[in-house]
């Protein structure tokens, strides 16, 4: 009988007008150990640390087309820019099955502008293991970022995972009919109105 270890991989990939991200979740939970490699002007993050697409943002989604001018609304994309996008994010998920950390492979950020590139940064078998890749195709520019798990994060902080577990559907149906239901769970609206509260839009500090 031979033994599978089966493991969960999310890639995304978002597209804009002329730029993209392709993004590697991070693992829930990851039994890969690696020995805490520094390297100068880099930050390593384990695979478990690792943020998802919406740990970037403070807000539940909302409507992408409302408001928005054509180029921004995630619709109209240069030609070849899901073509890029969809190549990086097939040897993105290449790179991670010949990874012997899979998911929970560390990835890596810059800690100083003055490193000019990332020939330091560990390799697995096909190169380095980014957490994200940001494109713009009208400078022809990549940037290699990193991003933490944001612990009131809408989509993979541990109280929204938990209130899925528990309802399931029903907490499914909450959200679509509401976007607040995300941020109230996750803590987002506690958040946002400490921040109101530490400024004073009244304009009392001019009078």
């Amino acid at each position: 009988m031979v033994n599978q270890t089966y493991f969960q991989m999310t890639i995304n990939a978002a597209l804009g007008f002329d730029s993209f991200l392709v993004m590697r979740h991070g693992a829930q939970s990851t039994t890969y150990l690696q020995q805490s490699i520094e390297v100068e002007g880099f930050k390593e993050l384990s695979g478990s640390r690792l943020g998802c697409y919406f740990c970037n943002d403070i807000v539940a989604p909302g409507n992408s087309l409302k408001d928005r001018t054509l180029d921004q609304q995630c619709t109209v994309t240069r030609p070849a820019v899901a073509s890029i996008a969809s190549s990086l994010a097939v040897e993105l998920a290449v790179s991670l099955l010949q990874h012997d950390g899979r998911d929970g492979a560390p990835a890596y950020y810059k800690t100083s502008n003055t490193i000019l590139d990332i020939a330091d940064i560990p390799e697995g078998i096909l190169g380095i293991m980014p957490h994200s890749i940001r494109g713009n195709i009208s400078t022809f520019n990549y940037l290699i970022t990193a991003t933490e798990r944001f612990s009131e994060c809408i989509a993979c902080s541990k109280q929204i995972l938990e209130r899925f577990g528990h309802h399931g559907k029903t907490f499914v149906m909450e959200a679509l009919n509401s976007a607040k239901v995300l941020e109230d769970i996750a803590g987002i609206s506690n958040l946002t109105c400490g921040v109101d509260e530490m400024i004073d839009f009244s304009g009392s500090d001019t009078e």
